[in-house]
């Protein structure tokens, strides 16, 4: 994010038909880009798929980009109370399936790059490599994700959306950012949070992913190319930390982004895709040769 701009943050969704799955989940989608690899970028439990227009405008002009709504979000079905962590990976494989889309990258940002992580892992035929923006999940334990997950749990549970997101804006944001965006990024998100997600939609899919688990032993077996890219000043990592998950993803590699914190693809817009078009064409470039 330019320090004398705030971002126009897009969030209107398009009259299109939804993709219904076989278990009977209406899932909203976009495509956008008509040539290159497809890639997929996941929403984690605080996005919408039409903010991926304004945090990877660009993308769509070198690759075929779907961008979804999970379960309980945003345009697709809710079902607050059934929902797993499973459903969210089955929803992913449904959508794939239900466009056609064989083998594709996976582009994770916070929570979702536990989405990306396992779904790759179970299905290591169909993703060709995976981006995990300010990951959630820790070379170590899930025990701190869980602790985050369930003091965002309680502030919901206690006192609604407006809390959660006085709780969020703190840890999401570096300080450049904030002193950049004053009083008008945090009033701006806040109406546009407070708007677009109720209290039983977060409840649900916050709680379903306690049920992914961090076994360190586990990113050992995540064998496709892996490009981890983590800000400076996130609240979630140091830099040994992100150096110990690089050791343990075969075949990885680690970016730092400086002055940046959480929220990287609106903090850091252009860098992140510039990170994901050389990460992308130098294995499609591999592939050619």
């Amino acid at each position: 994010m330019s320090e004398t701009a705030l971002p126009s943050l897009d969030v209107r969704y398009r009259e299109c038909a939804p993709l219904v799955t076989d278990r009977g989940i209406e899932i909203y989608y976009e495509t956008n880009g008509d040539t290159g690899p497809n890639v997929v970028l996941l929403n984690n439990f605080y996005s919408i798929a039409p903010m991926w227009r304004t945090w990877a405008p660009t993308l769509s002009q070198d690759y075929r980009v779907t961008t979804y709504d999970l379960r309980n979000q945003g345009a697709t079905t809710a079902g607050f109370e059934a929902v797993s962590w499973s459903d969210h990976l089955d929803d992913l494989r449904d959508l794939l399936d239900g466009l056609g889309l064989d083998k594709v990258y996976l582009v994770g940002t916070s929570t979702s790059t536990l989405l990306a992580r396992d779904f790759a892992i179970a299905h290591p035929d169909r993703v060709e490599g995976v981006v995990l923006q300010a990951p959630s999940f820790s070379p170590y334990t899930s025990r701190r994700r869980r602790a985050v997950t369930r003091s965002w749990l309680n502030t919901l549970e206690s006192a609604g959306t407006p809390a959660l997101w006085d709780q969020l804006y703190s840890q999401i944001f570096s300080d450049q950012t904030m002193a950049a965006g004053g009083n008008a990024l945090y009033l701006g998100l806040r109406e546009i949070f407070t708007s677009l997600h109720s209290v039983a939609s977060l409840l649900a899919n916050l709680t379903s992913s306690l049920e992914a688990a961090d076994d360190p032993d586990s990113l050992s077996t995540l064998v496709c190319p892996t490009l981890l890219i983590i800000g400076e000043n996130d609240f979630l990592w140091s830099r040994s930390s992100a150096e110990a998950a690089a050791q343990l993803i075969p075949d990885s590699e680690l970016l730092f982004l400086p002055k940046i914190g959480h929220l990287l693809s609106m903090e850091a817009t252009e860098a992140v895709e510039q990170a994901i078009r050389t990460f992308i064409g130098g294995l499609e470039s591999a592939k050619q040769q």
